[in-house]
């Protein structure tokens, strides 16, 4: 009420939320929880001192007059040609002021953000007990995942796979100049692109052939990303791309066609096993998410399996990954950098 200070917390008539003002000028609304408490609304004051309410009904920190223009936001305002009456903390969990005429000037909206969150929480709590009622996959049905251990294709890269007999042909269609594709290991791939890390992140590709099939790797790289639909002209190509966010993306293209693509904002409908969020045939691969499981099984986490997006790459394409595909040296190019 005017004239009087914050000494101590100001709870809200239910007990459930309180304001305190510490003497570095932070103003705080917390709430119980677990045991302990959390922050809901915070605000501070450059000012150090306690928080009052002046006779005049200005709100001030120690000296500073700005805590009204710092709570409502209304930085244009006038503090002195407002007359707060008091200062109220509701049971939903808003801080109210009201006006000499007793009306209310300004509501934090915290008790609309409160309800929000605790909506998505009730909604995160029905999603982790769903997928903890769900059954583990069993052991030894996924593809082998040493030949991506070997390679180390936990951090940013692109995997494309693609329907050609000459992996040379293959890397200048990404982008290698003449001259610039020769036989090396991945290992020496790696150590070659290095020297370009200060210019950006290289441009880099390994080759190997698989069966009818052409894998490319590249470490960092993008190039199958933008070029897929030209590689798979003539035939087919299935690409997966993992940015340095995290993210990851999955495409199958046909003949220059994209059939089906999720994009980096799509992990939900891949984790369910549903269908792409674009494309032609947005369903190309769901038959091959139900084979392994998508949305049946719990979240692999042990890292027993290759993650589901390079799996249902490989079954896509038809192909089973080993360690001996990628020994030795095979086609590759340092051609730039992104």
């Amino acid at each position: 009420m005017p004239g009087e200070v914050l000494a101590g917390p100001l709870f809200s008539p239910n007990g459930r939320y309180r304001l305190t003002h510490g003497a570095d000028g932070e103003t705080r609304l917390v709430a119980p929880r677990d045991g302990g408490e959390r922050g809901v609304w915070t605000r501070r004051s450059p000012m150090p001192g306690p928080l009052t309410l002046g006779a005049d009904g200005v709100l001030r920190s120690g000296v500073d007059s700005m805590v009204l223009l710092r709570w409502t936001g209304r930085y244009r305002l006038d503090p002195t040609a407002v007359r707060i009456s008091s200062v109220v903390i509701r049971d939903r969990g808003d801080i109210v002021l009201l006006d000499e005429h007793g009306e209310e000037f300004h509501e934090s909206g915290t008790a609309a953000e409160e309800a929000r969150l605790a909506k998505l929480e009730r909604a995160q709590a029905r999603r982790w007990a769903e997928e903890a009622a769900k059954p583990r996959r069993p052991s030894g049905t996924g593809l082998s995942r040493d030949w991506f251990d070997l390679l180390d294709l936990t951090g940013p890269c692109t995997l494309t796979l693609v329907e050609h007999s000459d992996p040379g042909e293959v890397l200048r269609r990404l982008g290698a100049g003449p001259g610039m594709v020769r036989p090396m290991t991945y290992r020496a791939l790696l150590d070659a692109s290095r020297p370009r890390l200060d210019e950006g992140p290289p441009k880099c590709a390994l080759a190997a052939r698989v069966g009818d099939r052409v894998v490319v790797v590249e470490p960092c790289g993008i190039e199958g990303v933008e070029r897929a639909g030209e590689l798979s002209r003539g035939g087919g190509a299935i690409v997966r791309h993992l940015d340095f966010d995290g993210w990851s993306s999955l495409a199958w293209y046909r003949d220059g066609a994209l059939l089906a693509r999720y994009g980096e904002d799509d992990d939900e409908l891949l984790g369910r096993g549903a269908r792409a969020s674009e494309g032609a045939q947005p369903a190309a691969f769901v038959p091959l998410m139900e084979r392994i499981g998508l949305g049946v099984y719990q979240e692999e986490e042990d890292g027993e399996f290759l993650p589901p997006d390079v799996e249902l790459a490989c079954l896509a394409a038809g192909v089973r990954l080993r360690v001996e595909e990628f020994e030795g040296a095979h086609p590759a190019a340092v051609f730039g950098t992104w």
